[in-house]
């Protein structure tokens, strides 16, 4: 996610009020403490509640929450004397404020040095032991509190911003599935569909009733679009491989191009679902592209694994590159999630798909 200014991180995960409520424990030495003492403690209270908003609530880089505890710092040690038995209090608040500042450079040492500087405290103001035991014991526990609270607050708000970036992630998977199945559904039957009206052109001066038959199969494609369309996106779709031959052998004949297609009794019982994809979008190229007469589909098992080869007789020029469009792309990431491979290469005669998957159910 990337290095941020540590303001800037800690930016609305903690709100400042909550670093406020800790001031109520000095009421009692304000209270004990001479005029002088109170003064101070009025002093350092505001100057702790400026220190802590600017430090959570200003983006960027500053010098002023730095200046801040500094100042906190030094009411706190000058005028520890005014503040009675209570001379430790403050030291707390201190370091909490120094636990927001250096959260990223060092705050388990700064706490240290805090014991360390309440110790010498302690020993400037003539304390017992008890007193200085318990103001380093305090001061500790603040200053690591407020650093453990800090970083886990920043833990919390980055895996919200992980959870946010998967959910986008998974949208934009989504919406790429509904485009490529919605490609590959509408690509197949509308060059179905141009086909067949072609076919009833030519057909009305010679044939009517056999342009009438055509007519009615480009109604029954509509119909059976307009079914997919709706199953895919009630849904998922996997297409069914018989289906899709059976498809392919209409639209091909319709084309005028001679099909060679296997028997749908033929197929191999466990044959990835994927194929079907590959026989519709295979086909689709052909009727689109390649101006074919002859058109090849075979399909047998080897060691484990289908493969699956879709060749024809078109028009490709072997020389000239192949540009993979919407349908090839989506087609190699279906047979890749498949754990499969697949080539499309031009040939002398024509064009070869070639596809090879593990046999068995595919996710």
């Amino acid at each position: 996610m990337g290095t941020r200014p540590v303001t800037d991180r800690l930016h609305g995960q903690l709100p400042p009020v909550a670093m406020l409520p800790w001031l109520a424990s000095l009421l009692l030495p304000a209270v004990r403490a001479n005029a002088l003492g109170a003064t101070a403690l009025g002093a350092f209270a505001l100057t702790y509640g400026i220190a802590v908003w600017l430090v959570l609530n200003k983006r960027g880089p500053s010098r002023a929450p730095i200046a801040l505890a500094v100042l906190l710092t030094t009411i706190a040690l000058t005028c520890a004397r005014e503040f009675g038995d209570f001379w430790y209090l403050p030291m707390p608040f201190v370091f909490a404020v120094w636990s927001l500042i250096t959260v990223d450079y060092g705050a388990p040492l700064v706490n240290v040095i805090g014991v360390l500087v309440v110790h010498l405290l302690g020993v400037w103001v003539g304390s017992d032991a008890p007193p200085i035991v318990i103001g380093a014991f305090l001061t500790f526990l603040a200053g690591m509190l407020t650093f453990v609270v800090l970083r886990l607050s920043r833990a919390v708000a980055e895996l919200e911003a992980a959870r946010e970036e998967l959910a986008h992630t998974a949208v934009g998977q989504e919406r790429q599935r509904f485009a490529r199945d919605l490609h590959d559904l509408l690509g197949h039957t509308l060059s179905l569909v141009v086909v067949k009206a072609e076919a009833v052109r030519r057909l009305i001066p010679r044939d009517p009733a056999k342009a009438q038959d055509q007519a009615a199969d480009i109604e029954a494609v509509g119909r059976r679009a307009l079914a997919e369309v709706r199953q895919a996106v009630s849904g998922y779709r996997e297409p069914s491989l018989p289906e899709e031959l059976a498809g392919a052998r209409a639209a091909l004949v319709a084309a005028g191009v001679t099909a060679e297609l296997p028997d749908p009794g033929e197929l191999p019982a466990a044959a990835p679902p994927v194929l079907g994809w590959v026989v519709r979008e295979g086909v689709t190229n052909v009727l689109r592209h390649a101006r074919a007469r002859r058109c090849l589909i075979d399909l047998h098992t080897v060691d484990g694994t289908t493969v699956l080869t879709i060749t024809n007789d078109g028009t490709t020029p072997t020389k000239t590159p192949i540009t993979w469009g919407n349908g090839l792309n989506g087609l190699t990431e279906r047979v890749h999630s498949a754990g499969g491979e697949l080539t499309a290469t031009p040939t002398p005669a024509g064009f070869t798909l070639r596809v090879s998957v593990p046999t068995g159910e595919q996710p």
